[in-house]
């Protein structure tokens, strides 16, 4: 289940140096301005405090709204993400090996002693678009695959997950805005199985409605942020149903 999750947070962003078109690394892809070389991201319990919100405890939160840590080459491309358990020490890594152009064509995943626990291979088209990737256990055995479709400016529009035996385990569905952000993404497997995202006109996420598959709105959740010079958000506040859940620190380092 963490591979899956792992793989569904870091698919729409090995798109950024797909074809040509406006997100050309994967710092624009981040939504993230300027030469950004890292970004190391704290969270915690949100605490209301008489109606001033602070740091609670320090807690991990394997989900899609959190964000792990990055580093990026000169060139702003993403070479390794990084997860921390609440002592601060690596849950897991991954390592992004590029090619000539600065595209992804394999990565590396690490358990949190350092052994490997899965390879990824990135497999292109001839216009630069990745078509499908291929996952391996450590011991070189087949674990899985995704293919991808694309549109014509090279934007990820839909994610097929495949079991080793070739059997369907996941399918994601993506909508854009018209500068390629993503509005909307479905999932007609799952049992929370679509989800609205709201944007501001940086393109920070100001809304998050998660649906389940009969219709009805499983959370919704609401983000406030504390921005730098560059505009990069450095402090996050999360709420679910209007009631403050959690903090997001983000250290970022410039080149």
């Amino acid at each position: 289940m963490k591979k899956l999750l792992l793989i569904l947070i870091s698919v729409p962003f090995l798109f950024g140096c797909a074809a040509e078109h406006k997100k050309k690394n994967d710092l624009s892809e981040l939504n993230l301005k300027g030469h950004v070389k890292s970004v190391k991201v704290s969270s915690y319990q949100a605490v209301n405090k008489l109606g001033y919100i602070t740091k609670g405890s320090v807690r991990f939160d394997n989900s899609f709204d959190d964000e792990p840590s990055r580093k990026f080459t000169n060139n702003g491309n993403l070479i390794e993400v990084d997860s921390y358990e609440l002592d601060g020490t690596i849950l897991w890594k991954t390592i992004y090996k590029l090619d000539e152009k600065g595209r992804k064509i394999e990565s590396n995943d690490y358990k949190s002693n350092g052994t490997l626990d899965w390879k990824t291979i990135y497999n292109l088209d001839d216009k630069g678009n990745l078509i499908h990737s291929i996952y391996y256990n450590s011991d070189g055995t087949l674990s899985g695959k995704t293919i991808y479709k694309v549109d014509n400016k090279g934007y990820l529009i839909e994610s097929n997950y495949y079991n080793s035996d070739g059997t369907l385990r996941g399918k994601e569905i993506y909508k854009r805005d018209k500068r390629g952000n993503i509005i909307e993404k479905v999932s007609p497997r799952s049992i929370m199985c679509r989800a609205i995202y709201k944007l501001d006109d940086k393109g920070n996420k100001l809304e998050s409605d998660i649906y389940n598959s009969d219709g009805t709105l499983e959370r919704k959740k609401t983000f406030k942020y504390t921005f730098d010079k560059e505009n990069n958000w450095v402090k996050r506040i999360d709420y679910k149903n209007n009631i403050p859940t959690f903090i997001l620190e983000r250290e970022i380092e410039y080149y």
